[in-house]
């Protein structure tokens, strides 16, 4: 698979983000592979590289520093209960997570799925999951084969 990630300043609603990503002749990400947590890693480096250190002095999640991932829930969902979540490209279902302390929490009816980052006093973080609501704003990271071109 080829990824694109988008600019760190770009960031636009989820169902704008499946525009862009199928001009460029693909789909937001997803882990549906088979080898979803190797790629979740392997995403989850690419992101961190690109959007470098955060500010240092105020630890905690980023919400402004979120990029959407290809899969959706429907109904109610909570930390306790992660509801039903599939891949929005071929509607399989999510079958492993890897969220955020405290996610999902279907805050709002948060429905869609981003990466989000937890960043420490020095302004280094992690990304892990987190319900999104898909009118928010998020960057994005499309997904495309290899035959494609971005």
């Amino acid at each position: 698979e080829c990824i694109l990630l988008g600019g760190l300043e770009e960031r636009v609603t989820k169902k704008d983000a499946e525009l862009i990503c199928a001009g460029h002749g693909g789909w937001l990400v997803d882990m549906d592979e088979g080898h979803g947590g190797h790629k979740n890693s392997v995403i989850k480096e690419l992101i961190s590289a690109k959007a470098g250190q955060g500010d240092w002095g105020i630890p905690g999640y980023k919400f402004d520093d979120q990029w959407w991932i290809g899969a959706t829930v429907q109904g109610h969902h909570s930390d306790h209960h992660y509801g039903n979540w599939t891949w929005d490209h071929n509607g399989k279902e999510v079958e492993w997570f890897d969220w955020m302390d405290g996610e999902p929490n279907d805050w709002h009816s948060q429905n869609c799925l981003t990466y989000l980052k937890d960043q420490d006093i020095f302004g280094h973080g992690v990304y892990h999951w987190n319900d999104w609501s898909c009118d928010y704003v998020a960057r994005f990271i499309c997904e495309a084969h290899p035959s494609s071109i971005f």
